[in-house]
């Protein structure tokens, strides 16, 4: 486009890359989760991660999908 600048399309193309990004990080941490999530429950404690917190964590959510909308 040399010098002609446009906001308009500037805004559009960034709105368009974070739209994407988006999408490709809900991606990435779904298949990440349906990768190891079921090895967590095999890990053992450290400073990082508690096991106690991945049970309650899976509590809550079993908790909230069986309640009525």
């Amino acid at each position: 486009m040399g010098q002609v600048r446009n906001e308009w399309l500037d805004l559009i193309i960034l709105w368009l890359l974070i739209s994407l990004m988006g999408i490709l990080g809900n991606m990435l941490g779904y298949w990440t989760g349906r990768k190891i999530g079921p090895a967590m429950y095999h890990w053992k404690d450290n400073m990082l991660f508690k096991k106690h917190y991945l049970h309650q964590a899976h509590d809550f959510y079993e908790k909230e999908a069986a309640a009525p909308l």
